[in-house]
């Protein structure tokens, strides 16, 4: 548990630069599907603030509120500065894994803009190993993927925005690389599980 409470502090706390990529409004950018297996999900979430539904992948467990306590007591921040806002945290018990949906709409509008919105992705990451990187829409949202592996852990990191909203959140996925393949449609099914709440 400890080091999952870490691999939480590192995605918030970082900001080492890895690699560019860049996309703009405007650009053309492609739908792409996923395969979903609901077998292989939990319950849906829903974030009203976010006008979405989520679904972790099946017996991943909510730990959110021993997360958040964890971070407030370990960092010192200026609550009147703009912060990520975390959603949902979820573990999994059977494989070291952990899931966490972040709300970065703050960051967002005061450090980011259009032309360097990409890089936020980048300064969240600390892997060296880039697996894949990507931009594409999907449900009606533009997301921007980073999966990166370093020390044994395979992370797949999401910035996520409406097409319609100024709303930014990141989903990560952090899963033992040794537990990944055998993960990976679960996971698949988790991110495509994400749905605009009319």
């Amino acid at each position: 548990m400890q080091r999952k409470i870490m691999i939480i502090y590192l995605s918030i706390s970082m900001f080492l630069l890895t690699l560019t990529f860049c996309v703009k409004k405007g650009d053309i950018i492609e739908e792409i599907g996923f395969e979903v297996d609901a077998t292989l999900l939990d319950e849906v979430y829903h974030f009203k603030g976010l006008s979405l539904s989520f679904q972790p992948p099946k017996g991943w467990t909510d730990i959110t509120e021993y997360v958040v306590k964890r971070v407030d007591n370990g960092f010192e921040y200026d609550k009147e500065s703009p912060s990520p806002t975390i959603l949902k945290v979820f573990s999994s018990e059977d494989i070291e894994a952990i899931c966490s949906l972040i709300d970065y709409t703050s960051i967002v509008d005061q450090h980011y803009s259009d032309d360097n919105l990409n890089t936020l992705l980048e300064d969240l990451s600390v892997g060296k190993n880039v697996l894949r990187t990507g931009t594409y829409t999907y449900h009606g949202f533009i997301f921007r993927q980073l999966t990166i592996r370093d020390e044994g852990i395979v992370n797949i990191k999401l910035l996520i925005n409406r097409n319609d909203r100024e709303q930014y959140f990141i989903i990560n996925y952090h899963i033992d690389n040794k537990a990944y393949q055998d993960n990976l449609k679960a996971i698949e099914s988790s991110i495509g599980s994400i749905k605009k709440n009319k």
